[in-house]
């Protein structure tokens, strides 16, 4: 039976010397990596298929080696999500040759049962229908899987430390520089898992940003203002930026879903923000991100035309336009909303 399949890929159906097994190929349109991931991940295969595939041809494997081609059928037939009908089968395995991909499975069958019927549409009609939906499923699962290894691999990685905290104020996660500074406990510790700083003063405004951000409004839309926090040993200083993170509800989420994100810059470490960084970050041209960059650096106006080389008026003209880029009106509005992003360098 390799043979009718490719005789490069007889591995794949060596499962099919058992008396009691049918093999059913069927042909549909899939991308390569797919195929390949799909193949590493064949030992659970109940996860598995359904893509909005056209089944353009399919070939019903008996034991005896006949087969018979099966007709043609548009996917959109097959719309109507049914169970598999208590028919017993597993993906063994999703191969390509040349240009043409292929999805391959066995029904198990019983030593009862009698010789499989190669013109039976009932078994492609109630299980194509399955395969399709499972495997939606399943890359949907692995979108949002690797989204979320690639946001924590983010977080582990920033060069600021990062708490996130739930409405009750208790850590629910922390990244490696975050860590480091609890760790150090020069003036933010971390006690039943809760937050702490050294100072009465830094407590007291922590807990008035909180609130603020438990509350929402316009004040949190517009971003809150970070404060500083002083080091116990009085060598250098942190800045803490809130920001509420409230994701979509959805069934299923975790209970956690509207979190608190702070954020922590040792300001002994921290970057500029360079004009590189505001112009990607913003879409900024060359001498708005100059001047917005120099602005944050407590330059005034008059100073940033004068080091730029430009007129005042050139220079409030690309002010202008970087306010309304950035969606402020003001440039005390400005420099509050770069020193509440992140540090780039």
């Amino acid at each position: 039976m390799a043979q009718h399949i490719n005789a490069d890929k007889a591995a794949l159906v060596r499962l099919a010397g058992d008396r009691r097994r049918d093999i059913i190929l069927g042909s549909c349109g899939m991308q390569r990596d797919l195929i390949t991931h799909m193949l590493r991940e064949r030992q659970n295969p109940e996860l598995f298929l359904a893509q909005e595939a056209r089944w353009t041809a399919g070939h019903i494997w008996t034991d005896t080696g006949r087969s018979k081609p099966t007709t043609g059928r548009d996917s959109g037939l097959y719309t109507r999500l049914l169970q598999p009908n208590d028919i017993e089968h597993t993906l063994l395995a999703v191969i390509y040759t040349g240009d043409d991909q292929h999805i391959l499975f066995w029904l198990h069958r019983g030593a009862e049962a009698g010789p499989f019927r190669p013109n039976d549409r009932r078994v492609i009609d109630s299980l194509m229908p399955h395969w399709q939906r499972t495997i939606r499923q399943k890359l949907a699962f692995d979108h949002r899987h690797t989204a979320l290894v690639v946001a924590d691999t983010v977080i582990s990685q920033a060069p600021f430390g990062l708490f996130l905290i739930n409405r009750d104020g208790n850590i629910v996660r922390s990244n490696r520089v975050a860590d480091g500074f609890t760790a150090a406990n020069d003036g933010i510790s971390v006690k039943n898992r809760s937050l702490v700083f050294g100072t009465r003063e830094a407590r007291n405004r922590f807990a008035e940003l909180l609130k603020a951000a438990k509350r929402g409004g316009k004040e949190v839309e517009n971003g809150l203002p970070p404060f500083t926090v002083h080091k116990t040993c009085g060598n250098g200083s942190y800045q803490v930026g809130i920001r509420p993170m409230r994701l979509p509800a959805r069934r299923g989420t975790l209970s956690f879903r509207n979190v608190i994100a702070i954020y922590v810059y040792d300001t002994s470490h921290q970057s500029v923000l360079n004009a590189s960084s505001l112009r990607s970050l913003y879409e900024l041209t060359d001498a708005e991100a100059r001047i917005c960059s120099l602005l944050y650096q407590s330059y005034n106006l008059p100073d940033v035309a004068r080091t730029l080389g430009i007129s005042i008026n050139t220079a409030k003209t690309h002010l202008n336009r970087s306010y309304r880029k950035l969606g402020v009106q003001s440039q005390s509005e400005l420099v509050r909303k770069l020193a509440a992003q992140l540090y780039l360098g």
